[in-house]
């Protein structure tokens, strides 16, 4: 869960020990989406076992990007860091870049980022 928020937008915000909670990533992109418009997903760079390592979401209206997801690190398909890059408006400069680790159990399935 995020102990903070941002100033403008109150969006989720996360520390260096908070645990990425994805009800509230995605609690974060409805309050974007209601902003630039709904985004699509592209998916790119799909690995030997079917893993695509980046994921872009973009304006629908404009082709912008909003905010790039990328897998490093690791072996596919257990890679050991998910990299979240949020844009500003124009599409092309970061507001912010968070690298969180992706955590496996005993049996080698994902539990968390």
């Amino acid at each position: 869960m995020s102990q903070y928020k941002t100033d403008q937008l109150q969006l989720h915000k996360w520390g260096l020990d908070d645990d990425l909670d994805m009800y509230e990533w995605n609690e974060n992109f409805r309050v974007i989406e209601s902003l630039v418009g709904p985004c699509k997903m592209v998916r790119s760079g799909k690995d030997a076992n079917g893993v695509f390592t980046t994921v872009e979401y973009r304006n629908r209206v404009d082709d912008k990007l909003v905010v790039k997801v990328v897998l490093s690190g690791g072996t596919s398909p257990q890679y050991t860091t998910r990299t979240f890059t949020v844009y500003e408006a124009d599409g092309t400069t970061v507001k912010t870049t968070v690298a969180r680790p992706i955590t496996y159990d005993a049996d080698g399935d994902w539990t968390g980022a």
